[in-house]
């Protein structure tokens, strides 16, 4: 019984969640249409008067050239549970000329719950020119091949040069790596008029993403990018993980708190939700999530995301309650995920606690288990430096911050030598803010490439709630992109009332733009000593280093040549 409610509410999201209710309100196919015949008229009615097993017998008769009749018999099997039936009739309409609305999309939700015969039977679509799939567009040809061909497995060498606009295309992929496939798509939409150019930014932030969505996505460029995020997005990993890339969190969290509501046992959707929540700061909302998980059932759902097993669950938690202060159970939920086979979160997340705690020669052992598992971890070679220093090895905790260079706190260490160990965390905690901020920043800059502003908004306004400063600073860079002169400008008047790595940032970034690469160093120079993570400042003193016929430039200013 929980299973077949379970997938009641999954069809109610879809537009069914009234089947015996007015068709006008239930997402029921159009009125019938002369060539359906009569039955599809009276199928439609039978639905609105709740006469639902004779609704599905006049449906299946009418199903065989009526569209819309297969997609209500799809409908009321479903609801029935008969999901390799309501199958037979979604492939029938995603191979005809003109499927139903909502289909393709009942379809998707439909493949996880059928057998694995019929799982096989529904990847085999599209194989051949003569018998295409009939998509919308590119966004529901990328949901195919990420949610049903590859489910679960990594998709590879993604070539979509023969998928241009609407009418018959192919994908050509590997996967697994190493098994090539091809799918063949019927375009059923109409591309978007390609916008003229405003002339108001270069869309560097966006160019700089585009080679990563080209093999996952098959997105090659800025109009194929509008195109996949304009329209309202569905509730599928495939539309959360293009927003990931485009660090687009505030669209991401309605979109998998959706997926978790219809799915709590969706591992890698638990653990992202959640994430999120501690990112913005809803400590108590990422809690609420993580308790409603069902243990026993929970299941990593696809294996292709940074979620490896049931410890995330515990490392999520660990981070929230030490975001709480409950160190007592934080460090019981840290133990779970050592447990349960964590080897970096939640070690580093334990020797935290346990450095507030005072216990550092224990903490030292966790955070140093958490390096040997991932090298490239700033903040985790910060903290080992921390307990080092507590534990009065000053030497080996120079060592530990050396390889901590590009963390924002290392600079401030010796000054601020008499921080007690809560104070250390709480700087910690807000430098994590900080870098949430600036990814944030980076989603506004993407869509203001994208030339959509009203959600570039929304990311700034959410930077700015975390942390104030980069969101001022990416609005200018991007307008440096087209205008150099009038964002130095700008930037000057700011740095005038406040001096910070990002304002300096900017100034460096809007005269390297103006071919003046030795002031631009000298600006650089500072940013880069107030915050050595600054983002974008390594690709941009590639350049200037470039214009100024000198690979290691700043090395060479630093030491007054």
């Amino acid at each position: 019984m929980r299973f077949h409610s379970l997938f009641l509410l999954v069809l109610s999201l879809l537009g069914t969640a009234a089947l015996a209710a007015d068709t006008s309100d239930a997402g029921l196919p159009p009125p019938a249409k002369a060539e359906c015949g009569p039955e599809l008229g009276e199928a439609q009615r039978a639905v609105a008067e709740g006469r639902l097993d004779e609704a599905l017998v006049l449906a299946r008769k009418s199903a065989e050239g009526c569209p819309g009749a297969r997609l209500l018999a799809a409908r009321l099997l479903a609801r029935q549970a008969q999901f390799d039936e309501a199958s037979t009739f979604l492939e029938r309409e995603l191979l005809s000329p003109a499927p139903s609305p909502g289909a393709f999309e009942l379809l998707v939700s439909l493949f996880p719950r059928l057998s694995p015969a019929r799982q096989e039977q529904v990847v085999a679509l599209g194989a051949s020119r003569e018998a295409p799939l009939h998509v919308g567009g590119l966004a529901q040809a990328n949901l195919w091949l990420t949610d049903i061909v590859c489910r679960e497995r990594r998709l590879d060498k993604l070539d979509t040069k023969d998928v241009r606009g609407s009418g018959l295309g192919s994908y050509g992929f590997e996967c697994p790596p190493g098994v090539p496939r091809q799918v063949f798509f019927f375009m059923t939409e109409p591309r978007s008029p390609r916008r003229p150019a405003s002339g108001k930014g270069a869309g560097l932030a966006v160019e700089r993403v585009l080679p990563e969505l080209g093999s996952r996505f098959g997105i090659h460029s800025t109009q194929e990018l509008r195109e996949a995020v304009e329209g309202p997005l569905s509730a599928d990993r495939g539309s959360v993980w293009l927003l990931s890339w485009l660090k687009d969190y505030p669209s991401q969290l309605p979109l998998l708190t959706q997926m978790v509501r219809e799915s709590p046992d969706d591992l890698d959707a638990v653990v992202n939700l959640s994430n999120i929540q501690i990112l913005f700061g809803d400590l108590k909302g990422a809690l609420r999530t993580l308790d409603a998980v069902p243990l026993d059932t929970v299941t990593l759902k696809d294996s292709r995301g940074n979620v490896m097993g049931t410890s995330a669950l515990f490392s999520m938690r660990c981070r929230a309650l030490l975001q709480q202060r409950k160190l007592k159970e934080a460090e019981a939920a840290c133990r779970t995920a050592l447990e349960r086979g964590s080897k970096k979160n939640g070690p580093e997340t334990l020797a935290l606690v346990l450095y507030l705690r005072g216990q550092d020669a224990e903490a030292l052992r966790f955070i140093r288990a958490s390096l040997a598992d991932t090298q490239k971890n700033p903040a985790g070679h910060f903290l080992h430096g921390l307990i080092l220093r507590s534990l009065g090895k000053p030497e080996e905790a120079a060592l530990a911050w050396k390889a901590a260079a590009d963390y924002g706190l290392t600079p401030t260490v010796e000054a601020q030598r008499k921080r007690s160990r809560e104070n250390w965390v709480r700087a910690m905690e807000a430098y994590q803010r900080k870098q949430t901020a600036e990814e944030l920043a980076f989603c506004g800059h993407y869509y203001l490439d994208l030339e959509f502003p009203e959600r570039a908004e929304v990311c700034f306004a959410r930077a700015e709630s975390l942390h104030p400063g980069p969101a001022a600073a990416e609005r200018l860079i991007h307008q440096a992109e087209s205008d150099p002169v009038a964002a130095l400008r700008a930037t000057d008047a700011l740095l005038r009332k406040e001096r910070n790595p990002a304002l300096l940032y900017v100034m460096a970034f809007g005269l390297q733009r103006e071919n003046q690469p030795a002031l631009a160093l000298r600006w650089l120079d500072e940013s880069l000593r107030g915050d050595p993570s600054q983002p974008g400042a390594r690709e941009l003193l590639t350049r200037i280093c470039k214009q100024l016929s000198q690979p290691d430039c700043l090395e060479q200013f630093r030491k007054g040549k």
